[in-house]
């Protein structure tokens, strides 16, 4: 028994008092923030075999539990893709070509890859395959790869001539958006197929436009259109670099073009950004830039890049021939969107951190990565960036991490490149995996045009570690 004193001067008898304090458990530990360590830590070169042209004019790379595919096209001619795995036990080498190959196919110059729980699909396009007397109206055949092997499974022809599925054939100068095939797994775990197709709104006109896939028990078959309304413009070719990516409230994809709408001025170009839920059932909005497009400024000639975050819907999109400084000329922007119910605002507008060197296409092949635990990471190739003192191209990709304390850049070619020419980042594509990021890069330009490949494993370590 204990007598407490209270302020009268009487005495206060606690008998069998308990004193129960709550258990506070302690905070938890900052959790780790991952940036990527000062250089990649692996590079890896691919070549492609025989007399191959163009090796490395389109790249892509998916990560798996089963190692880092990475696929390079060799598009010249009838074409060739090339998809390596690599792992712990080596590299796993499969050549992919058109079951009926001619001339002028330009089989790889455009495709995707998607791991699914019976494999990894992958489509590829012939943008350049005629069929009945119909030019160019391109072929995309769909391969699964699992423990049977690598087997294709469905064959996409374009709807009309000059369709181009898949990619386009303007392929002379080699500086064309090319990437016109995306995939990606929807939440009901069906496969999602966005091709372009020049031919998807109107025949004869090029306006272009997706058309959408999904896959069944029955196969795979086309479940809608994607078109712009309202102003159209003959040979824009929208949604020639396309971009997709599944939420829990449907695709968002994401479209580039030729650069050559009108507004606000002559070839001021556009990009635009559809969300679709259901057939038939989609909306679109356009990609504005908060600086006012100038005449040629083609914005939208490049392969665009999306990823889904908490904030909302991050679009990267290029505008190629850009002034950013008095001198020289079309050096190139990429800008980062972002999408959510507040609408679709712009958060930043990069150049080139090379300095600025004239028609460098900066902006042509981009990539956005975003998580919870790193800051985003943004890659945009310049693959006509010229070497200081020549005129040879080797080409750069610029990797750009940003939060809310972290800024930095930096500059990634192939290693053998010097200062010869090369094109490195024509075919660009990134993926995380763990806490490594990989990378590819292609160089279509390097030993005579016959091109290179190039795998990077880029670590990401603790900031401030």
């Amino acid at each position: 028994m204990t007598l407490f004193k209270v302020n009268n001067g009487a005495s206060l008898q606690i008998t069998n008092a308990t004193l129960n304090v709550p258990h506070i458990e302690p905070p938890p530990p900052p959790p780790d923030f991952y940036i990527l360590s000062s250089s990649y830590d692996t590079e890896t070169i691919f070549t492609g075999s025989g007399n191959i042209l163009r090796f490395g004019a389109s790249a892509k790379v998916l990560a798996t539990d089963e190692g880092i595919y990475s696929l390079y096209g060799a598009s010249w001619d009838v074409g060739e893709a090339y998809l390596y795995l690599s792992n712990s036990s080596g590299i796993e080498t499969t050549i992919l070509s058109p079951p009926d190959g001619s001339g002028s196919d330009h089989y790889g110059y455009g495709f995707d890859m998607v791991s699914a729980s019976n494999g990894v699909y992958i489509a590829v396009s012939a943008p350049g395959k005629d069929l009945g007397g119909l030019f160019s109206r391109g072929f995309v055949y769909v391969y699964l790869k699992d423990s049977g092997g690598t087997n294709l499974i469905e064959t996409i022809v374009g709807l009309g001539s000059d369709s181009q599925l898949g990619s386009t054939t303007s392929l002379i100068t080699w500086t064309t958006a090319n990437m016109g095939v995306s995939m990606v797994t929807g939440s009901n775990s069906n496969l999602y197929i966005a091709l372009f197709d020049d031919e998807a709104r109107s025949a004869g006109n090029h306006e272009g436009g997706i058309r959408l896939f999904e896959s069944s028990s029955g196969g795979i078959s086309q479940v809608d259109t994607l078109t712009a309304s309202g102003e159209i413009v003959s040979f824009e070719t929208l949604g020639r670099g396309n971009d997709m990516v599944s939420s829990s409230e449907g695709l968002y994809i994401a479209m580039g073009s030729a650069g050559t709408f009108d507004s606000p001025v002559t070839d001021a170009g556009r990009g635009m950004l559809f969300h679709w839920q259901s057939p038939g059932n989609y909306t679109s909005g356009t990609l504005v830039p908060d600086t006012p497009l100038s005449s040629s400024d083609n914005f939208g000639v490049c392969n665009p890049s999306l990823v889904s975050s908490s904030e909302g819907i991050y679009t990267m999109m290029g505008s190629t021939d850009t002034d950013f400084a008095s001198s020289p000329s079309a050096q190139g922007r990429a800008y980062l969107f972002l999408s959510n119910s507040s609408g679709i605002t712009e958060k930043t507008a990069l150049t080139s951190s090379d300095g600025a060197t004239a028609t460098q296409n900066y902006g042509y092949c981009l990539k956005v990565l975003s998580g919870s635990d790193q800051p985003l990471i943004l890659l945009s190739s310049a693959n006509l960036q010229i070497a200081p003192g020549t005129s040879n191209k080797p080409g750069i990709i610029n990797i750009y991490q940003t939060s809310s304390n972290i800024d930095t850049w930096t500059t990634l070619t192939g290693s053998d490149i010097g200062a010869t020419v090369g094109q490195f980042g024509h075919g660009m594509d990134a993926v995380r995996y763990g806490n490594s990021i990989y990378i590819v890069g292609g160089a279509y330009a390097v030993n005579s045009n016959r091109g290179h490949g190039y795998l990077y494993k880029w670590d990401l370590v603790v900031s401030g570690s």
